[in-house]
This record gives C-alpha cells, structure tokens and sequence, in this order.
C-alpha cells in the first residue's frame, strides 16, 4: 500500500498497481467534489460499480456508511484491501452481482453473493482471492446469463440511500429501472456516469431515455461534467 493524493486534497493508500496510476491529480475531480459536498458522517452511500474499490474506500474515509456493489469477483481481492486500509469500521453490505431491472431465475442466486456487514460480518469468499490487476468489467449484456442479476430495490432493508453513485459501463438505465422503488419512496441524490456510446451500442438505449424516466419518478438532472463520459446529479 501507499497513500497518495487524491486530487491533491484527500489522502488514500492504495495498492502499488493503482497508486502509480498518473492521472489521481486530475481524475473525476467534479464528480469527487460533488460527492464530498454530499457526504457526511453516517450519509449512506450505495455505490454501484465499485470496480476496484478506491473511491467508495474514500467515501468511507469521509464518513459515509457504504453498500459496495460489483459484479466482478476478479476485483473484490482489491475492494476488501483498499477498504481496510482506509477504514476501521465495516462497509453496511457487499454485493456481488449486476444490478439489473429483475431478477433472472436461470442465473445463480444472487443472495450466494452477498455478505451483509453490519459490524462484524464476513466479507464474501471472492475478496479473498488473488489481486488481479488486468480485470476487465462485467456488463449485463454479456455476463447475465453467468453473473447474478438483482433489483437495487432488494437491497433496501439493509439501509436506505442518501446517495446512490453509479458507473456501470453502459448499463445505467437498466439499473436505475430496477431501483424505481426505492427513488420514489426515499429520494436520495443519484450521481451516473453516463457512457452514450455503451449506452447504444450495448443495449440500444440513450441518455435521452434515461433522463426521461429519472424524470417519471420525480428527478431532475444536471450535467456537471463532461470528459470521457457524462457525469449527472439528479435530485
């Protein structure tokens, strides 16, 4: 491990393979702005698409109490790690699966995947694993048929949301289709990378029609940053 600064601002150890990463100056600097402007202690944060856990472990570090979910098992070694090395207390939950607008009966029980931290649980068995630096992702539209599908509504009892962060490749709408309830009954802020061009390559959507239906269910969005994708608060 070795701590570094993220944006010049706020101190993260980080395992060697990801600290050397030359762009941490600069890096989602808007989106982590607006998440630390969100965030305080006990804020509950659902991070959906933890990839390799270090922005969650920084929101852990802010005070956030955090719900980690990825469908990769190949990242988890490294979600566990960067968490522990950043934080004294356990994330609420870890969920490993895709977060989906159903559930797939053909696909394995996403529940096998699930290790609910509530101050002394267990993490699941894949954070246990070998770090694996060259992962890749996991996306609904090739691994549904091998990787646990579930709705985010499912994860309510295990604390509801302030905050709902997401990056999840091209999937968002279908995610966020599956989080309906939980946006209508307990409004938290939602901030999606939104990727226009998985986005329609991958599953024939658009940014158009997921703004329409944050719309349906009460939200307005703002575009706050543009880079290698689109970055947007809805509240």
């Amino acid at each position: 491990m070795r701590e570094i600064l993220i944006n010049g601002k706020w101190p993260l150890n980080l395992l060697e393979h990801r600290a050397e990463r030359p762009e941490w100056p600069y890096w989602e600097a808007a989106t982590l702005a607006l998440a630390h402007s969100l965030i305080s202690e006990g804020t509950v944060v659902w991070d959906v698409g933890s990839e390799e856990g270090d922005f969650p472990a920084l929101f852990g570090t802010w005070g956030a109490e955090v719900v980690l979910i990825e469908p990769n098992p190949h990242v988890w070694p490294q979600i566990r790690l960067h968490w522990e090395a950043n934080n004294d207390r356990n994330p609420l939950a870890c969920v490993v699966g895709l977060a989906s607008d159903h559930i797939d009966p053909a696909t394995p029980d996403y529940r096998a995947g699930i290790a609910e931290k509530r101050r002394g649980g267990i993490w699941p068995h894949v954070a246990f694993g070998e770090v694996m630096p060259a992962h890749g992702f996991r996306h609904i539209w090739e691994h549904a048929k091998v990787s646990p599908q579930f709705r985010l509504d499912q994860l309510a009892p295990w604390g509801t949301p302030d905050l709902i962060t997401m990056d999840i490749e091209g999937g968002e709408l279908i995610a966020l289709r599956g989080c309906e309830d939980v946006l209508i009954g307990f409004h938290p802020d939602v901030m999606v990378s939104v990727h226009p061009a998985f986005m329609a390559d991958l599953y024939g959507q658009t940014p158009a029609e997921l703004l329409e239906f944050m719309d349906s269910v009460g939200y307005k969005g703002k575009l706050y940053a543009t880079d290698h994708e689109e970055h947007w608060w809805f509240q």
